[in-house]
């Protein structure tokens, strides 16, 4: 993604070496559609199973930029246009709207466009926002980070509040937790890093938490229990060793567990069906599976060979993320991990000696790899 000013700064991140903790197992893609550059946010539609892609990178001629609209059951890629670059995305389907939250490559114009989520056709669009996107449904508020956080009416389409954001910051990524009040902001800093506790009534800053690393877009809240999920990138820089993901305690903040994640977070899916919390590493290529009992590392994904965005887990049981990267010269795609387990399949087999003779010893040499681990190995019966 571009470097921007303001609301953004995301820094492109090295594929290096470091620790890999748990089992590692090889990604299998089953799917990838061609989208535009620096596939960033994504959001799905449950009604239709559409995902929809923002290219953060994409600026059409007259500044224009370009969510890719993806039908997996179809294979069919469409597009929308919006005012300025779309960094984020969110669907609505209790009120069919899509929100998208947009900027220019330097920052210093942002917008949030409205569209009907069945027709594409464009509904508002508010000169606020530029990062992450969070939902009230119940409560008809939508909250829109940058350099200063907007809540929408979803009603009336109006920013209704604002919070301004840190001093020469922004606000990077929101969660709202209904029934507590509470807003959780992200803000990037790298010297001072916190994780901002809001009201959500009247935005007042509840409380600051601080950490040991650097917390962007890996955030959500746990639907059940409200637990806060985090992770964030050590301030020290590539491998980024102490990376870590993290769970908070609703009332307290208290960390209640954390996990070593080698590598920068880039963003994090709950898989409550597989009972998985997936974290992407944009540093080390890989997908972190982390058991959401235990909150340990149960298998490491690697084996991409792109930078990994923000990940989706979708209603088909995939896991979806874009292959990110800001340059032109690349493709940029988005993809479909397949989670299952899968058997071994094999290569090759040869026969031992090649022509036997009667009561010759024959030995079948066969030559097969699990799909699912990293390593090749040869069997020999």
């Amino acid at each position: 993604m571009r470097r921007l000013t303001v609301p953004v700064c995301i820094t492109l991140v090295l594929a290096l070496a470091v620790a890999i903790p748990g089992p590692a197992r090889a990604a299998t893609i089953r799917a990838k559609w061609p989208v535009l550059r620096a596939p960033l946010g994504l959001a799905t539609d449950p009604a239709t199973g559409k995902v929809y892609v923002s290219n953060s990178e994409t600026v059409a001629p007259d500044g224009t930029g370009r969510v890719s609209v993806v039908d997996p059951a179809t294979g069919l890629v469409a597009s929308i246009t919006t005012t300025l670059s779309a960094n984020f995305v969110l669907a609505d389907q209790s009120t069919r709207r899509l929100y998208t939250s947009n900027s220019t490559h330097s920052g210093d114009k942002v917008s949030l466009d409205v569209f009907d989520l069945d027709t594409g056709a464009m509904l508002a669009s508010l000169a606020v926002g530029g990062i992450g996107l969070a939902l009230d449904s119940a409560a008809g508020r939508l909250y829109v980070g940058g350099r200063s956080l907007a809540v929408v009416d979803t009603s009336t389409l109006t920013v209704v509040a604002t919070k301004p954001g840190p001093l020469n910051g922004a606000w990077f990524d929101v969660a709202v937790d209904p029934g507590r009040h509470h807003l959780y902001l992200t803000t990037a800093d790298e010297t001072r890093p916190v994780l901002v506790v809001a009201d959500d009534r009247d935005l007042s800053t509840l409380a600051e938490v601080p950490f040991a690393t650097a917390l962007r877009f890996a955030l959500a809240v746990d639907p059940t229990d409200q637990r806060i999920y985090i992770a964030g990138s050590d301030p020290k820089g590539p491998p980024f060793p102490g990376s870590a993901f993290y769970v908070l305690d609703p009332d307290t903040f208290a960390t209640l567990h954390a996990t070593s994640v080698p590598g920068f977070p880039m963003g994090l899916a709950l898989a409550p069906a597989r009972h998985r919390i997936y974290v992407t590493d944009g540093s080390g290529w890989r997908v972190y599976a982390l058991d959401d009992t235990t909150f340990d590392v149960a298998e490491t994904i690697g084996g991409l060979n792109f930078e990994p965005g923000p990940p989706l887990f979708h209603a088909d049981g995939r896991l979806y993320m874009g292959n990110y990267n800001t340059l032109a010269t690349f493709d940029s795609t988005l993809v479909a991990l397949d989670l299952a387990n899968h058997a071994p399949v094999i290569a090759s087999v040869a026969f031992s000696p090649s022509t036997p003779r009667t009561n010759d010893i024959v030995q079948a040499i066969v030559a097969a790899y699990d799909p699912d681990l990293l390593a090749r190995s040869i069997g020999r019966r």
